[in-house]
């Protein structure tokens, strides 16, 4: 749905075989929407401020629970986050061509979790969690310690920081 000056402009039915689990919205009002196409497709559909779909980008083989969050940053490229045991981020240009995909791991164990992301000033942050150790960085204890990872926009991986999570004994 689209609101403009806090009233409702629109709304848009998406196929009964997708399914959305991020939404944000870019400077000028595009709504990007990050979900999942039947057939194991990650998706992130774009759609202007009236409410019309601009263009849909997939990345294949990754099953729709695996779509944890989309960000856009002030260039209009968007980043589609998601993963299971390893951490996948995707950069789409503002038409919806795909630039490149990582993928961020720790180091021996692919048992890494992401949450959610968010991006500012065009550092993109990733909350998560791991069991494992990452650059200058180790595991505390317990089943699960606290992960941000921290990229520029060009997927340098400069950061991480690695932390007690709430739970562990």
């Amino acid at each position: 749905a689209g609101y403009g000056q806090g009233f409702y402009d629109w709304s848009e039915l998406t196929s009964p075989n997708n399914s959305n689990f991020a939404v944000t919205r870019d400077s000028v009002g595009n709504l990007y929407v990050a979900g999942g196409q039947s057939g194991n497709k990650g998706s992130i559909t774009k759609y202007n401020s009236a409410g019309t779909q601009q263009w849909i980008s997939t990345v294949g083989s990754v099953p729709i629970s695996q779509v944890k969050d989309v960000v856009v940053d002030s260039s209009g490229n968007s980043y589609l986050v998601y993963g299971d045991r390893n951490i996948y981020v995707s950069k789409f240009n503002s038409s919806g061509t795909n630039q490149w995909t990582n993928t961020y791991t720790s180091p021996g164990t692919n048992n890494d979790a992401i949450y959610s992301a968010e991006i500012l000033n065009d550092v993109i942050y990733i909350n998560g969690g791991t069991n494992g150790t990452w650059p200058s960085q180790t595991f505390v204890s317990g089943n699960f310690d606290s992960l941000i990872l921290v990229l520029d926009t060009d997927g340098n991986a400069y950061t991480t920081a690695v932390g007690y999570a709430a739970g562990d004994a």
